[in-house]
């Protein structure tokens, strides 16, 4: 095969084998040599940076040099843990109520969204050994910094002794810069003969217009009714949660 053309000769038709021989030209030595495939394509290695093409696709692994041709790392990544590093999924707000999720991970808006993003203010409006009796302001308080924002989400009350004959009924009012707006549009009621909102005939409903809390605004408790024989004691709840 002296002096025949390279193009001129019989085509492999395969893929080479690992201990194939082809021809090198080694610069260094100045002298021609021959090489096997095998060593030809051994893995390269690489110190400093290294510039990949811009077409790659795929994923590096950077212990082995394996691109892999699927884009999704969750096939080559193993799932964290308290003491390893890994892929995790996002807890929902409701998984993060659960609280019993030990494998996805808490987001601010998932912990803000979650019972645990809640803030439960108790107001002790009337003492246990004094009839109930109609008023504004009987009892109020102020939002603090950490609440600015928030919204009411939820409210309830509770008497120490039943009162008799129609309903107790409280409504929560915001004041803000002087202007006073009612935060329920169906006011937390309390039945005759019961001494918790639980049991209530008619569930208190909150104005979503007037739900959301401002640094320092005062809350108040205003008691427009009570029983024809009063409950003694009273006390509301509050829950407030960031939107």
């Amino acid at each position: 095969m002296a002096d025949t053309k390279l193009s001129a000769l019989t085509a492999l038709g395969a893929a080479p084998a690992t201990g194939d021989l082809l021809l090198i030209d080694d610069v260094s030595a100045g002298e021609s040599k021959s090489i096997t495939v095998a060593n030809l394509f051994t893995s390269p290695s690489f110190t400093g940076t290294v510039t990949l093409p811009t077409g790659l696709t795929g994923v590096i692994r950077a212990d082995s040099g394996v691109v892999s041709v699927d884009s999704d790392v969750t096939d080559l990544v193993t799932a964290a843990s308290d003491t390893a590093a890994g892929k995790v999924e996002l807890a929902t707000a409701a998984e993060t109520t659960t609280g019993t999720d030990a494998t996805r991970a808490v987001t601010p808006d998932g912990l803000a969204g979650s019972d645990y993003g809640k803030r439960v203010v108790g107001v002790q409006v009337v003492d246990a050994a004094t009839n109930t009796a109609t008023g504004d302001g009987k009892a109020y308080f102020r939002i603090p910094s950490v609440m600015n924002g928030w919204n009411l989400v939820a409210v309830a009350a509770h008497v120490y002794t039943a009162g008799t004959t129609n309903t107790t009924d409280i409504q929560i009012r915001r004041t803000r810069s002087g202007s006073s707006v009612d935060m329920l549009s169906t006011k937390i009621t309390i039945d005759s003969a019961e001494v918790d909102t639980l049991t209530a005939a008619t569930a208190a409903v909150i104005n979503a217009s007037n739900d959301d809390v401002n640094t320092g605004d005062k809350i108040s408790v205003d008691v427009d009714a009570v029983s024809t024989t009063p409950a003694q004691g009273l006390f509301v709840e509050l829950i407030f949660q960031l939107p």
